[in-house]
């Protein structure tokens, strides 16, 4: 086994953290479960899929993973079944939305776990909320947001189309109107096409760039402002949003825009031994840049853009260290 394990290595065939515990014995046989936060049918859900399909592979011993829908509470409900049910022998993964670490600040009662204990493995892409306008819409760019009313779609409160435009209003001081009560993105889509609104305050630019390809080339649909600390690779000549001088208000952006650093986060249930954490991470690595994954990524949509393992941990380390004063102000701006 060592010959074996050293050629692999020699070779670049076997990572040499995989190859580290690839004696272990542990996955050897063993069924793995993938939870999802999320139902059946969903993005989310075909996502779980797609990675249960293709991550064993890249794991010693190739155990077999099949998935679980656990909905409920955005997510909330099952990191808390993660974090203080589920075995911590590595055999338990869970897929969370990308709101999911920002929940015990915004969702204290609903949210029993602590984003920052969990072993974070690393997601398949991180997103982008942008201000999109039909071509009719009285407002064309970023500066007029500021200066004219522009009626935008929404689906409900805790949903990127409500949250972000309404924090906006309150922090940044523009002048969006939100009519929610559409049942999700794509209604938000017709209603602009039908001119009941003119725009959305807050579209996940991922699946927008894909879903909403023609209408923006064809110049339908304008993308005029982006939210984040920085441009989205996609969009460098998007302005962004200008942050705060006031640093409590900084801070409420800063739990906002996690939603889009996070991307689709993958994690195990804390205190789980480090070797095999390791192996989840290498293994989750090398499935993001396998061609057999990257080509049924393309087929759902997915745009790859990674997140690591570090990045989260950095992400909810940040989050928790985040001014009491500040979650008071966000839950009262977002709830």
């Amino acid at each position: 086994m060592r010959l074996v394990t050293s050629m692999l290595l020699a070779t670049g065939l076997l990572s040499p953290v995989i190859a580290q515990e690839a004696g272990d014995g542990f996955y050897k046989g063993r069924q793995m479960t993938l939870l999802v936060g999320s139902g059946p049918g969903g993005g989310y859900d075909t996502l779980a899929r797609t990675v249960a399909r293709n991550w064993p592979k890249h794991i010693p011993g190739g155990p077999h993973m099949i998935v679980q829908n656990m909905p409920g509470a955005s997510s909330l409900t099952m990191t808390s079944h993660v974090f203080h049910v589920a075995a911590r022998d590595g055999s338990v993964v869970g897929l969370a939305n990308n709101a999911m670490p920002t929940g015990p600040i915004l969702y204290p009662t609903a949210a029993r776990f602590d984003a920052a204990k969990l072993s974070w493995i690393g997601g398949p892409s991180r997103d982008a909320q942008v201000v999109a306008v039909w071509h009719t819409s009285p407002v064309q760019t970023m500066d007029e947001l500021f200066q004219k009313e522009l009626i935008v779609g929404g689906d409900a409160v805790g949903s990127a189309p409500v949250d972000y435009p309404v924090a906006a209003n309150v922090i940044l001081k523009t002048k969006f109107k939100v009519v929610s009560g559409y049942k999700g993105t794509d209604d938000i889509d017709l209603a602009m096409e039908r001119g009941e609104v003119f725009g959305n305050g807050g579209l996940g630019w991922v699946s927008a760039k894909v879903r909403n390809a023609e209408k923006i080339s064809s110049g339908r649909m304008k993308i005029i402002a982006q939210y984040g600390f920085k441009p989205h690779p996609d969009l460098p000549n998007v302005p962004v949003f200008p942050l705060p001088d006031n640093e409590l208000d900084r801070q409420v952006l800063e739990i906002l825009y996690a939603r889009d650093e996070t991307g689709r986060p993958f994690f195990a249930p804390p205190g789980i031994p480090a070797e095999r954490l390791k192996i989840l991470r290498a293994s989750f690595e090398a499935m993001i840049k396998e061609s057999e994954f990257l080509a049924e990524a393309k087929k759902i949509n997915l745009s790859i853009n990674p997140v690591t393992a570090t990045e989260l941990e950095e992400l909810a380390g940040r989050l928790s260290r985040i001014s009491s004063e500040a979650s008071a102000r966000a839950r009262k701006i977002l709830n």
